[in-house]
């Protein structure tokens, strides 16, 4: 009855595909199809890892372009305001 159980527990079909994983694991490892293919996949992997670096400091340039035209048009902003406070203001007479 108990090994009923445990036959349809599925944490013991988990446990049990484990020590499957474990046993074969080593096999596979060093079959040259799965070495090739594994070395293939992390080599695409370090490329596209590459170009996002290259993507985030393109990102990173813009955006600081970006603060710095912003800060220059505010303070053309406050400069145009200060020269209009400060001009006369011509009065019809």
């Amino acid at each position: 009855m108990v090994f009923k159980h445990l036959l349809k527990s599925t944490k013991t079909h988990y446990f049990l595909g484990g020590i499957a994983a474990a046993l074969l694991a080593p096999v596979v490892a060093k079959s040259p199809t799965v070495r090739k293919a594994v070395v293939k996949t992390m080599a695409k992997g370090m490329e596209i890892q590459k170009q996002a670096q290259v993507s985030y400091e393109n990102m990173k340039e813009e955006a600081a372009d970006l603060a710095y035209e912003a800060r220059m048009q505010a303070e053309s902003n406050m400069v145009e305001t200060a020269v209009e406070e400060e001009a006369p203001v011509a009065t019809e007479e």
